[in-house]
């Protein structure tokens, strides 16, 4: 995944025009590798039914998701350049987890890309990797505490740990 898609796509004349290109020529579905007029790079999925309803299409960060129904396409724009790898690495996740889905079913790709989505939005979403909780941290000495003063003294290591039931009790 060096190479960069969207190096060789010319920037549209007109407002609303797309520069594009197929992102993967085996797959089944059309997806393609696109620039919008003001320069962006972007991802778009071509639908090839109208029946698809309208998905509710997670936030994302960083990335201008747009879904229209006449025709049917789902467009997503990278607002920060500087992102593009991992903007790319997102594309190619969709293009993987729609290997899977036939031809013409285009309901389940637009499911199977806007639960591809949700993962990622929740992945990325800001305050993920907090730490424990004040009384989390309070909880995680007195059971350390315990295991340190009483078991431990008492029972091999092994056994001590073995015997430790975690806050679940």
């Amino acid at each position: 995944m060096t190479s960069d898609p969207w190096s060789e796509l010319g920037t549209p004349e007109n407002p609303g025009d797309l520069g594009s290109r197929r992102a993967d020529l085996k797959s089944e579905h059309d997806f393609y590798w696109a620039k919008d007029f003001s320069g962006r790079i972007c991802f778009l999925i071509k639908f090839t039914s109208e029946d698809v309803a309208s998905p509710q299409i997670p936030n994302i960060s960083g990335i201008e998701l747009t879904f229209e129904n006449s025709p049917c396409i789902l467009l997503l724009a990278l607002n920060d350049n500087s992102q593009r790898d991992i903007f790319r690495t997102i594309c190619h996740d969709l293009l993987d987890a729609c290997t899977a889905v036939k031809k013409g079913d285009a309901a389940a790709a637009a499911a199977v890309i806007v639960t591809r989505l949700e993962r990622w939005q929740d992945m990325l979403r800001p305050g993920r990797n907090k730490l424990l909780s004040k009384s989390q941290r309070v909880g995680l000495f007195g059971e350390l505490w315990f295991l340190h003063d009483t078991l431990l003294p008492k029972t091999a290591p092994y056994e001590a740990a073995s015997a430790w039931k975690g806050p679940q009790g």
